[in-house]
């Protein structure tokens, strides 16, 4: 019979932290996060325009730039 309990695999076992990303890989990432806001600044405002421009529609609502906020923190 067995009982419930924690798997072998779990006992004793210390979560490591995952490292942050560097070089190439952390400015990819960086690329990717300001893709996507990018995207959610046309959402909020409704317009897809290729003319008008995304960084006057940001300052617009008042979002600051992801390095602004990198550098609050």
């Amino acid at each position: 019979m067995h009982t419930l309990g924690k798997p072998e695999l779990f006992v004793n076992r210390t979560i490591k932290p995952v490292p942050s990303p560097s070089g190439l890989q952390r400015v990819y990432c960086i690329h990717k996060i300001q893709n996507v806001q990018r995207r959610a600044v046309c959402w909020v405002k409704h317009n897809y325009s290729p003319y008008d421009s995304v960084t006057s529609m940001k300052q617009e609502l008042g979002w600051q730039t992801l390095q602004d906020r990198r550098n609050d923190t």
